[in-house]
């Protein structure tokens, strides 16, 4: 796939991603601090800013240094 088309798809997807949780506002994202739910964050508080709200879960299962990093 040449790189303008692949950039292509990303923005219709992001696009969509968008359209999509604008129609689920307010919203309640569970963050872990991986890559999938950091951007799921990022994006939604770009689209609804106030109307969401990032949530991670404390556990002793949940490494201290996975749980630092994720809160920075």
């Amino acid at each position: 796939m040449e790189v303008k088309n692949l950039k292509a798809v990303l923005t219709d997807l992001q696009q969509s991603l968008e359209e999509l949780l604008l129609k689920n506002s307010p919203l309640i994202v569970a963050y872990s601090g991986g890559i999938d739910s950091a951007l799921l964050a990022f994006l939604s508080h770009k689209v609804l800013k106030n109307n969401m709200l990032a949530v991670i879960a404390d556990s002793p299962s949940l490494a201290r240094r996975e749980y630092r990093q994720a809160i920075e």
